[in-house]
């Protein structure tokens, strides 16, 4: 696919931003790849969403500058060339994208990323965990199941369904158990959302992983996320990191920034050493967000887990690989927000 660079504006960023800045970025164009421009607005070099997942595990944070993971001499072509020619550039190079760089200057992209809303389908199954009882919100939630509470005039799963949808994703189960059947009758068998939705039905209140007994083994490796969780979440990678990576489980990360809103006196016993105005605190949490190879079924059976906290522990214990895999879309934990949700 050939991007102009008009449609680019929102893909290229000036070389002293920072990372932060470089995710932004990220989100609004949705083709995985920033392009970086000298203060002359000279093309300087690229960034993919890749290289960020590797900045950010390796201990660099949403305010470090992006200098130290731009590449400075990406494959690029001098003028638009047959698609066939590209193609075949893009595959033998094992590449996604093919900067245009005329003069210094971008005049557009080849691309094999299609922006989100064009997304391949991904055959991986999507497990939504929807059965608990939502007992951090309070009395939202004393008539209504979590998932099903409204933000912007939709039920917080229709989010997360469609998002996933927007990704690729086409094969979707809903663990339920809480007032299952007021999801069950929203969402039915998913026709009308064009999805395939099925259902996993707890008996009896299984945690936070427990259901997953119920599924059937597949080939596949499957996803599982949070019902108070809405993230544009590019799947795809996230699949192919896990293949790659060869692990049995993968945890979503996500960096987190918080400013302390007060002034922090530091100091030694009772000796006043210094002030530190507001500082940001940087820490990594875990995203509610998971792929999990099939052995994991039968794991939780045998062993009759229903945390998923505690499934890490079991699997770490048993020095079964265990990846993490930093999300820089969008993500909003919807768990706590009394203020923003209603019930139906």
């Amino acid at each position: 696919m050939f991007l102009s660079n008009k449609f680019l504006k929102s893909a290229t960023i000036p070389k002293d931003s920072r990372i932060i800045d470089a995710i932004k970025s990220l989100n609004k164009s949705t083709i995985q790849i920033v392009l970086v421009e000298d203060k002359n607005k000279n093309f300087f070099g690229t960034i993919t969403d890749g290289d960020i997942r590797r900045a950010l595990v390796k201990g660099k944070n949403l305010n470090s500058k992006i200098d130290t993971i731009i590449k400075k001499r990406p494959y690029i072509l001098e003028k638009k060339e047959d698609i066939n020619y590209v193609q075949d550039i893009l595959y033998k190079k094992n590449i996604k994208h093919l900067p245009i760089i005329k003069k210094r200057k971008i005049i557009g992209i080849y691309s094999s990323i299609l922006p989100v809303g064009k997304s391949k389908t991904i055959e991986n199954r999507l497990i939504i965990m929807s059965g608990g009882f939502g007992k951090r919100l309070g009395s939202l939630t004393k008539k209504t199941p979590k998932g099903m509470l409204i933000y912007k005039n939709k039920p917080l799963l229709e989010h997360i369904i469609l998002l996933a949808k927007e990704n690729g994703i086409k094969n979707i189960y809903l663990s339920v158990y809480y007032l299952k059947k007021k999801i069950i009758k929203y969402f039915k068998n998913g026709k009308k959302f064009s999805l395939n939705i099925k259902y996993l039905n707890e008996k009896y209140p299984l945690g936070t992983i427990g259901s997953i007994r119920y599924l059937k083994k597949e080939k596949k490796p499957f996803a599982v996320i949070n019902c108070d969780v809405i993230s544009n979440i590019n799947f795809d990678e996230m699949f192919n990191f896990h293949k790659k990576s060869k692990s049995l489980i993968t945890v979503g990360l996500k960096e987190f920034t918080y400013e302390n809103p007060y002034g922090v006196i530091k100091n030694f016993r009772n000796k006043f050493l210094a002030f530190e105005e507001k500082p940001i605190i940087n820490f990594k949490i875990n995203a509610g967000v998971y792929i999990f190879n099939n052995k994991v079924i039968d794991i939780i059976k045998k062993n009759n887990i229903r945390d998923v906290h505690k499934l890490i522990d079991f699997c770490q214990d048993k020095k079964f690989k265990i990846s993490v895999f930093p999300i820089i879309e969008d993500w909003t934990d919807f768990g706590l927000a009394k203020k923003i949700l209603r019930s139906r």
